[in-house]
């Protein structure tokens, strides 16, 4: 699997804007910056044969040229190592910006022969203090694979990083939020693309991790917005690495990447390590930006807790009150491994406001190697009672953030201004005598209207 490194130049802010050639090191190559025609957001609800199935919201054309203006400039997640061009604004691939030189300057790398991937799915630990946040701006780069009637972007953020023998990552790394970008009709392999996305510009943001141990996944396909289907195998995100100087977390080894066949799905032969001199691992491109000075979602720590164990001869509780939302901490809780224990924990939260919009409960768990734990998560519904927002889920090894979710959060308030929750841990079989769940922390994340 070769790797070919290609230096991306920057055109005029046009989706029509004439090609700009380069010298790589094969010869020359033809890159060009794109933006969008139309912009929604979008969540997927199915795949197949390579088809995705896509519930998207109203579709926003987006006004072109607006990039320089955009307030959206402070990092959330770069994997794409940038610096701004004086003239247009636009995020400009660069090279040492982290310490490390690898010498590529605005070069960047399109792996096995740029053969189409459909989804590729990469870690994503974002700058610290942004956990649960969301942004404003999208930066990507892309190989465009075959002709498209309108070649799309689709990007999805996920709270779990699914690695292989830790579960499924079709079904595991839990989605969170999403957008596709539509760019119209673009022919096959006429050059290599620059995307630099302003969704403040039409309204939109895309949520980042709760956890800091999150994902993103990006494809390329040709996209009907009338029938809401997203044909893969259009185009292929090059690649960059995180180095030891950025502010996010250094990439993971390996990504996932659906092109063995392209289908949709993951399989074990589609995760892949490419290997290469510098920057090393690499994964997919992709740059996350925010305003600093717009409305943020509100992320409220628990104020109170109760604790009840059901059926238990042994188990441990610590506080989740003094909760950074990162994994690094220690486990909190424990659940025996007996047939039918469980621990049920009441926790309150005191919002700010009560205007408040849509609201989702984050608990960040793990089972143990022994498996057979399940985690439930419920909130008080005044006048209801606790209502379900996530079925009993299946806990790996690895740490996951497991979350449910209410349209109407200002319903979940009660007479106090308090929102009250309750996690149920359990687990089935009693062979094996060794904890079942541990819990690292809990928070409830409100978007405000």
């Amino acid at each position: 699997m070769g790797t070919a490194y290609i230096p991306v130049v920057l055109t005029a802010l046009s989706c029509v804007a004439g090609p700009v050639f380069a010298q790589s090191g094969t010869g020359f190559e033809t890159f060009t910056k794109k933006e969008p025609i139309a912009v929604s957001r979008a969540r997927l609800s199915g795949s197949n044969n390579g088809r995705l199935q896509l519930s998207c919201g109203p579709r926003k054309p987006y006004i072109q040229d607006m990039v320089h203006v955009a307030r959206s400039t402070e990092i959330a997640f770069d994997a794409y190592e940038f610096l701004f061009d004086p003239v247009t604004g636009n995020m400009k691939p660069t090279d040492g910006l982290y310490g490390t030189d690898c010498g590529k300057g605005s070069s960047r790398a399109l792996h096995n022969g740029g053969l189409p991937a459909g989804f590729t799915y990469n870690d994503m630990r974002t700058v610290p203090g942004l956990d649960g946040g969301r942004a404003d701006r999208v930066g990507v780069c892309w190989y465009e694979g075959q002709d498209s009637v309108n070649l799309a972007l689709l990007l999805v953020t996920t709270e779990n990083w699914v690695q292989l023998t830790r579960g499924n990552p079709n079904i595991d790394r839990q989605d969170i939020d999403g957008i596709v970008a539509e760019f119209g009709p673009i022919p096959a392999k006429t050059g290599y693309y620059l995307g630099d996305i302003d969704l403040a510009s039409v309204g939109l943001g895309i949520d980042l991790p709760s956890s800091r141990n999150g994902g993103y996944m990006i494809a390329f396909g040709d996209y009907d917005p009338v029938t809401q289907t997203f044909a893969l195998g259009y185009g292929k995100p090059l690649n960059w690495g995180r180095k030891a100087g950025n502010p996010c977390a250094p990439e993971l080894r390996p990504y996932w990447s659906d092109e063995n066949p392209v289908d949709g799905q993951f399989t074990s032969d589609e995760y892949i390590s490419y290997s290469t001199n510098c920057p090393d691992p690499q994964g997919p491109m992709l740059a996350l930006l925010y305003d600093p000075e717009s409305p943020r979602d509100e992320i409220v720590r628990p104020t109170s807790q109760r604790v009840e164990f059901g059926k238990v001869t042994s188990g441990s509780f610590s506080s989740l009150l003094e909760v950074d939302g990162t994994i690094e901490r220690v486990c909190r809780f424990v659940v025996p491994a007996r047939s039918g224990v469980f621990a049920r924990i009441e926790l309150d939260f005191r919002p700010v406001s009560t205007d408040v919009g849509p609201m989702k409960l984050v608990a960040y768990a793990a089972g143990s190697q022994a498996g057979n734990c399940y985690l439930a998560l419920e909130l008080w519904k005044p006048g209801v009672g606790y209502v379900t927002v996530r079925e009993p889920r299946f806990l790996y090894t690895d740490l996951q953030a497991v979350s449910g979710e209410v349209a109407d959060g200002r319903s979940f308030i009660d007479g106090s201004g308090n929102v009250r929750a309750r996690l149920i841990a359990s687990r089935l079989g009693n062979t094996v005598q060794t904890p079942c769940v541990s819990l690292d922390g809990v928070l409830l994340r409100i978007e405000r209207e």
